[in-house]
């Protein structure tokens, strides 16, 4: 379906026809957040190995170091889709790097995946920039719109331990709820 909407002269239209399977990454390989991009990438290389294992054709992931700086990581991004030949970017880490290689990545008609920023509005930057982590309003939302499409019963109670992070995630699914006509009776 995203693929009907792109241009036909589109960079990702194109890799796509030849076949080309390269990713580019873009994660703080040194610096301050150092572990937390080479702990990503470890993770990421077996996901790969395997996937080389059993399907063809193989990818290949071309790894850059975003130094946890946003225009690095921007600069970076832009090299990778410009001068290696890649339509999907893996990165950034945080909210606040991802989005200049959203806007970098949607400049040429190349995808963008956060593994774990959590800004929501991040989406809105393009088409085809998508996190993997999905914050507490966001999955409320989509929760209260189910129960409220559900049928006649429109109401429900929360059983939620009193751990800081669940109380957060409670108090997001009963704002939603109610904001979708969905009654919580308890909690």
């Amino acid at each position: 379906a995203s693929l009907e909407k792109c241009p036909l002269d589109s960079l990702a239209y194109r890799r796509a026809g030849t076949g080309i399977s390269r990713i580019g990454v873009v994660v703080p390989l040194t610096g301050r957040f150092d572990r937390y991009g080479k702990t990503f990438v470890q993770g990421l290389r077996l996901a790969v190995d395997e996937h080389n294992r059993e399907w063809a054709p193989g990818v290949g992931l071309i790894l850059h170091d975003s130094e946890g700086d946003p225009l690095v990581g921007a600069r970076k991004a832009r090299w990778l889709l410009r001068d290696h030949g890649v339509s999907v970017i893996i990165g950034e880490l945080f909210s606040a790097n991802t989005a200049p290689l959203a806007a970098a990545s949607q400049v040429v008609g190349a995808v963008l995946i956060s593994p774990s920023a959590t800004n929501e509005r991040l989406a809105t930057l393009g088409d085809a920039v998508f996190q993997l982590h999905v914050g507490n309003t966001v999955l409320a939302q989509a929760l209260a719109r189910s129960l409220a499409q559900e049928g006649s019963n429109r109401v429900m109670a929360l059983l939620v331990s009193n751990s800081p992070e669940d109380s957060s995630r409670a108090e997001a699914v009963a704002v939603a709820c109610r904001t979708a006509g969905v009654a919580v009776v308890g909690t």
